[in-house]
């Protein structure tokens, strides 16, 4: 077995979260929640599909990897990621004053699972790549 598989395989699983991240609630307020897929998650979606795919070809495969696409996982991860804080800081500000209280959206799961599974795809597609060239 590749010393690089392990990782690799946890980079797959990370690409999961990713997707499941993208169409999960990222905002909710007062009960009500969106969906990530109403904004930025289609993005992350596809591209976490995308990651996956290179991923699952590179764990089919037992040969040396062409074109770079031992790097798509690192790509994805690191887009992903932007994408996450971006729109948790967005999310994050729209605090308003009502009745002397402050009240605003909340981050929902979906926000924070594709932020943890982007920094976990970033992380273990890097190893996987650094091991696959090494190899």
């Amino acid at each position: 077995m590749p010393a690089y598989r392990p990782a690799l395989i946890a980079a797959l699983v990370a690409t999961v979260g990713v997707m499941i991240g993208s169409v999960g609630p990222w905002v909710t307020i007062f009960g009500f929640s969106a969906n990530g897929t109403e904004g930025d998650g289609v993005i992350t979606l596809i591209l976490g599909a995308a990651a996956a795919a290179a991923l699952g070809v590179l764990l089919a495969r037992n040969a040396p990897p062409r074109f770079g696409i031992q790097w798509t996982g690192t790509a994805v991860g690191v887009i992903g990621l932007a994408i996450a804080i971006y729109d948790m800081v967005n999310v994050s500000s729209e605090q308003e004053e009502f009745f002397g209280q402050m009240i605003g959206p909340s981050i929902g799961w979906g926000l924070w699972l594709l932020l943890l599974s982007s920094i976990a795809l970033c992380v273990t597609a890097t190893i996987a790549a650094i091991q696959m060239r090494n190899r």
